[in-house]
């Protein structure tokens, strides 16, 4: 009599592992395969080919884009407008105010002009420009040519966990009915998938980086420390100082695009995020930013240098 409860224990202990194995092989395919698509779909992604158009030059504006984003874009055109005296910088103020009858072929840098006509600072003019329809035309067309990642790519990245996160939903409701008995694999599932959804996109491609790289020097140096480095890489102190009075830091902004700030200080951060999806520190917060031994990349172009980000 014994025997027969026993073997009737070790039957009914079989048939429950046995099910467990199950619902654990069960549950790790759909885990692997779910978050697995929404991985392919970024991989995918970035390595999307470009068009025949990205073979052209790349314009100051486009570099300054794919180097640091909207705000870098209008850096860049201030410095480069500054450069040919087009735009007059006080050092007392830090206020740009364009020069009656100057004129650009640039459409963003006629915006800065516009919208200089009254003295305005860095931080002005960036909140004011940076989000404008000729910025966004600068991003469509590195978007189109595959080289920056946009609006659409973000939904697009977004919408390959939505799977992920339906059949882990649905884990826990099978859960709250008994029909199975595993509890971490949905708990990790569904924490994966939330953060492949809050998963920024980079700021560009593959390509984009590659094309970064490879573009020649900007004339005059300065410009093109400034496209690498942000504000924080000009290499003239004193301008740095006047700038640093209405400044505003360099981000890469914007749907699916990487955010990062290096050391701020005096008004403005020292540095760029330089194309890397993580922060990145140019220096310490307690360095003086306006030395020339401790501007964040000083003539050599910023955290990425002469070769812009990794």
């Amino acid at each position: 009599m014994l025997d027969r409860s026993r073997r009737r224990e070790l039957l009914r202990l079989h048939r429950r592992w046995r099910g467990v194995l199950m619902d654990a092989m069960l549950w790790s395919t759909v885990l692997v395969g779910s978050l697995g698509w929404a991985f392919l779909t970024r991989f995918l992604i970035q390595i999307r080919s470009t068009s025949q158009y990205a073979q052209r030059v790349l314009t100051p504006t486009d570099l300054a884009y794919l180097a640091g984003g909207p705000r870098r874009v209008v850096e860049v055109c201030v410095v480069r407008l500054h450069e040919v005296n087009a735009l007059r910088l006080p050092r007392t103020t830090g206020q740009f105010k364009s020069i009656s009858g100057s004129l650009w072929a640039d459409p963003v840098e006629e915006l800065v002009l516009d919208r200089s006509k009254s003295a305005i600072s860095l931080r002005g003019l960036s909140n004011w420009i940076y989000r404008s329809d000729k910025v966004k035309a600068v991003r469509d067309r590195l978007v189109e040519e595959g080289l920056a990642n946009g609006p659409a790519q973000s939904a697009r990245a977004r919408r390959a966990v939505y799977p992920a996160i339906v059949v882990h939903l649905l884990a826990f409701v099978m859960l709250f009915l008994g029909e199975t008995d595993l509890i971490f694999l949905p708990f990790f599932g569904l924490a994966m998938s939330m953060i492949l959804l809050s998963w920024k996109l980079p700021l560009r491609t593959s390509a984009g980086k590659r094309a970064l790289h490879s573009s020649p020097a900007v004339e005059p140096l300065t410009v093109n420390a400034v496209i690498y480095g942000g504000i924080g890489a000009h290499p003239v102190v004193e301008t740095r100082r006047a700038i640093r009075k209405g400044s505003v830091p360099s981000t890469e902004s914007g749907a699916g695009l990487v955010s990062s700030t290096c050391a701020v200080a005096g008004g403005y951060s020292c540095g760029s995020s330089c194309g890397s999806s993580s922060s990145s520190s140019c220096g310490s917060s307690s360095s003086s930013c306006g030395s020339s031994s401790s501007s964040c990349g000083g003539g050599g172009g910023g955290c990425g240098g002469g070769g812009g980000g990794s």
